[in-house]
């Protein structure tokens, strides 16, 4: 089985470094499955991920930017032998517009994650990024059907999204562990949540 894991933006655009990721993602598969990672091809406007990155003012508009350029990717992916597609990013970008260009899995990880902490607390809390992820991540769940607040209301469940979090380098380790320990410590933010589920970028 081959598993494409693949990038929201282009490889000018990667932050880390790949063969070291793909390496850890095998580490998790099982024996005869191979996870590969991949980048969508360039596009008009991907400059703009760089720039608002930069200025920590990611609010989305990036993520709707580079949609057609995914769905390419997933169906080339299809095209070539993928068994699934993974979105590396965990807000889902084009992972609606990929399940409707193929007829293999395309997995989100913002939806899967959510799943299974819905099967495991009564209560979820979500920590973002950015002050701008906050209202951008509830349009995103809302639009789960099957995750969202009115139907989590009435499982005994629901889930809440934990805002505010340190403004420098948010992309840092210890700024994320910063954010999750506010959260936990902070009563009126995670009282009752028996899950705090991290959104980072």
């Amino acid at each position: 089985m081959r598993i494409c894991f693949l990038n929201q933006a282009p490889k000018k655009s990667a932050a880390y470094e790949a063969a070291r990721i793909e390496a850890q993602l095998n580490s998790y598969a099982s024996p005869g499955t191979k996870v590969e990672i991949v980048f969508p091809d360039n596009y008009e406007g991907s400059q703009l991920y760089d720039t608002i990155g930069a200025q920590s003012v990611l609010n989305g508009l990036h993520h709707m930017m580079e949609t057609p350029s995914i769905v390419r990717k997933i169906f080339w992916a299809a095209e070539n032998g993928y068994d699934a597609v993974i979105s590396s990013n965990t807000f889902d970008p084009g992972v609606d517009g990929g399940r409707l260009a193929v007829n293999i899995p395309v997995i989100g990880l913002l939806r899967t994650s959510m799943h299974a902490a819905l099967t495991l607390a009564d209560r979820v809390g979500i920590t973002v990024p950015l002050p701008g992820h906050v209202p951008y991540t509830w349009r995103i769940l809302r639009r789960c059907r099957s995750i969202s607040p009115e139907r989590t209301k009435s499982a005994s469940a629901s889930w809440s999204i934990v805002g505010d979090p340190p403004s420098t380098n948010c992309f840092s380790a210890a700024s994320s562990v910063a954010t999750l320990s506010g959260a936990i410590s902070h009563p009126s933010r995670s009282a009752g949540d028996r899950i705090l589920l991290p959104v980072p970028m």
